[in-house]
């Protein structure tokens, strides 16, 4: 879980500049334009900033996730 989210963090971060910015920027934005963007700007560590809360939240959600959907599977007959 945790590296995955280390991996996939950068792109999540250009997701959310894209989404967030004006609808006419938008159409002219490819991702690794915004992304160029936001490491001019802010640097190279904005592309992580948030990771330690999300990996944080990541271990009580993942210890959730799993026993919920055991017994879900054992509610369905299929555990």
């Amino acid at each position: 879980g945790a590296l995955t989210w280390f991996v996939v963090y950068p792109f999540d971060v250009i997701k959310s500049r894209i989404q967030t910015s004006p609808l006419e920027k938008n159409m002219q934005r490819s991702m690794l334009t915004t992304a160029s963007d936001i490491i001019r700007e802010h640097g190279a560590g904005h592309m992580f900033r948030g990771l330690g809360v999300t990996l944080v939240r990541a271990f009580p959600v993942n210890a959730i996730i799993f026993p919920v959907y055991e017994w879900v599977l054992l509610q369905l007959g299929d555990g």
